[in-house]
């Protein structure tokens, strides 16, 4: 989709890292064989990933993408179906979370 990706980070670092805007995010375990966990998209990403890290492991990585151009909520879940069925495309199931 030629997004621009962050640098991978572990879900603990989220409060000092992640910018409170629009965008998509992806959620992975770098011990698993699965590639994704979680694809989410939120209008408020550092908001949206301290809840993931609340409610996850903190040893799991996320990297996120702000791009121009997403700032309505239909655009962010184009995005996100977009990239649910590029991981499909790509491993033949949806990131393990979104079964």
């Amino acid at each position: 989709m030629g997004l621009k990706w962050s640098e991978p980070l572990e879900l603990a670092e989220v409060s000092t890292t992640v910018p409170a805007t629009n965008g998509v995010y992806r959620i992975w375990d770098s011990t698993s064989p699965h590639p994704l966990t979680y694809i989410g998209e939120s209008a408020n990403l550092r908001s949206r990933l301290k809840t993931h890290k609340r409610n996850r492991r903190n040893k799991l990585l996320f990297s996120y993408s702000a791009p121009d151009g997403i700032d309505a909520k239909h655009k962010r879940l184009e995005a996100e179906t977009d990239l649910i069925g590029a991981h499909w495309l790509a491993v033949g199931k949806p990131p393990m979370d979104q079964h």
